[in-house]
């Protein structure tokens, strides 16, 4: 017989044992390796987003209600919200229409901005200059899919679709504003908030159509950089037809075709 064994009470196993040990262990580590780069790969790439948590900055604007707590600063406005899944309505009510400082953490994801903001910090600096009027862009049908802004901007990852659900649903109910993700024929994502005919807010109305296609129709408006749609309840729910991240059947372009006003 010549097979080779391992013999526990020598020193060390023979040389043929030792390199068919050495190729095993080689071929089971590249093997977790590939295993682990091919996993990573399948994997939906981070959101270009961030959230300064525990880092405190200041900011100086007007605070608007309508029809979410907003900071409007030089050209832009800023979303703003307390701390967990709460809005900031109750906190900034007192000083809408007037000039303040406050304090917070930014969360911003491509280009758009929301503040996590510690209600102690507001200042009132005086009243708030007037602002240009919102521009109205006309009659819309839009399909997305409902998400809490502040998850969405940084503050989880992923900040959509079914995986955050429950936190979106919590988000909203607490009074997170409320938007709809949609993506143009080009696959370019925006974000559209969801307002009532009156411009009131929709996000405890919309908390349980979120993670599914849902169809919007109502007047599309411009200001601060933002898209706001006064709608009412979504036209259909749960489509078939429209899987999540499909193009939406909107256009913001004038010279391009819109629903009749």
């Amino acid at each position: 017989m010549t097979d080779d064994f391992y013999v526990g009470y020598q020193p060390q196993a023979s040389r043929s044992m030792r390199r068919w040990m050495a190729f095993t262990w080689l071929v089971i580590g590249a093997g977790a390796a590939f295993i682990g780069i091919a996993l990573t790969a399948g994997q939906t790439p981070p959101a270009p987003a961030r959230f300064e948590f525990g880092r405190s900055t200041e900011f100086e604007g007007a605070v608007e209600l309508w029809p979410y707590p907003m900071l409007r600063v030089a050209g832009a406005r800023l979303l703003l919200v307390l701390s967990g899944k709460y809005g900031a309505d109750e906190a900034v009510r007192p000083f809408a229409g007037r000039q303040v400082t406050l304090r917070g953490s930014l969360i911003e994801r491509e280009g758009i901005r929301m503040v996590e903001i510690e209600p102690a910090s507001l200042t009132e600096r005086g009243p708030a200059l007037p602002d240009t009027a919102d521009l109205d862009l006309g009659a819309f049908s839009l399909t997305g899919e409902v998400v809490d802004t502040k998850c969405y901007l940084g503050v989880m990852n992923p900040g959509q679709g079914v995986p955050h659900r429950g936190c979106a649903q919590a988000c909203l109910r607490g009074g997170i504003p409320a938007a709809l993700l949609v993506r143009d024929s080009a696959g370019v994502a925006r974000l559209v908030l969801l307002a009532g005919a009156e411009g009131r807010p929709l996000s405890r109305q919309v908390a349980h159509l979120t993670a599914q296609p849902a169809t919007f129709q109502g007047r599309l408006l411009k200001s601060g950089g933002w898209f706001t749609l006064r709608t009412g309840l979504p036209a259909t729910a749960g489509n078939t037809a429209h899987r999540l991240g499909d193009p939406s059947p909107w256009l913001l372009s004038t010279s391009k075709r819109r629903s009749t006003n």
